[in-house]
């Protein structure tokens, strides 16, 4: 089902309604035989003010489509964000945040124009499920979801590089990875030691010692 509608004031013919997920412990009994339950928490909402606010992201040209529709205002033609003053995605989002939810405060403001300029999402769970999903949808499914289906790919890819640098006879320690050549360099009988910390990502060396707050 597609729903093309814009509305500002709740009076379409969707809206959104807020719910609270119930454990099953918290229903009553004579609910308790069902699987899962949404407990109504709020007064319908309109979808796209409710959607911004959750942590929608849009395209340039979804943004575009809302500013046809709309009309919110726009930073004049050399005082956008973009080079040299031009307008670009930024300032859609920008102005489009401004007019939905005009009192909201700056941290919540910036929120929603992160979602929408797509910085809050950064990975996703069963990075293969969703390429072949997107796959199974055809060029407008890649078109529609590009957003997530490259993170997707980036994800795939970064994973199989991951794998591609699993242990092997040039690095000793299979839980920190580190090569043997890097004990050659510490100094002999010293007891110390090179580890690389996997956490952090880098290489850590210890030496016995101690110093005035610590003990050996």
């Amino acid at each position: 089902m597609m729903n093309n509608d814009v509305d500002l004031e709740g009076q379409g013919k969707w809206t959104m309604l807020p719910t609270k997920l119930l454990l099953h412990s918290e229903l009553p009994a004579h609910l308790q035989a069902f699987g899962s339950a949404w407990e109504i928490v709020g007064q319908p909402q309109p979808l796209l003010k409710s959607a911004v606010q959750q942590g929608v992201s849009f395209t340039l040209p979804h943004l575009e489509k809302l500013h046809e529709i709309l009309k919110f205002g726009l930073p004049a033609r050399g005082s956008g964000s973009g080079k040299n003053g031009s307008v670009v995605k930024l300032d859609y989002a920008t102005s489009l945040v401004n007019l939905l939810h005009p009192d909201a405060s700056p941290g919540d403001k910036k929120f929603m124009i992160d979602c929408i300029m797509g910085k809050r999402i950064s990975k996703v769970k069963c990075a293969q499920d969703i390429i072949k999903a997107v796959k199974e949808l055809g060029a407008e499914g890649e078109r529609d979801f590009s957003y997530v289906y490259d993170i997707a790919l980036n994800q795939e890819a970064v994973e199989k590089e991951r794998k591609l640098r699993g242990p092997t006879l040039e690095r000793e320690e299979f839980k920190t990875f580190t090569p043997s050549s890097l004990k050659s360099l510490l100094p002999v009988g010293t007891n110390a030691s090179c580890n690389r910390n996997p956490i952090f990502c880098r290489y850590q060396a210890f030496y016995p010692g101690s110093t005035d707050s610590f003990s050996k």
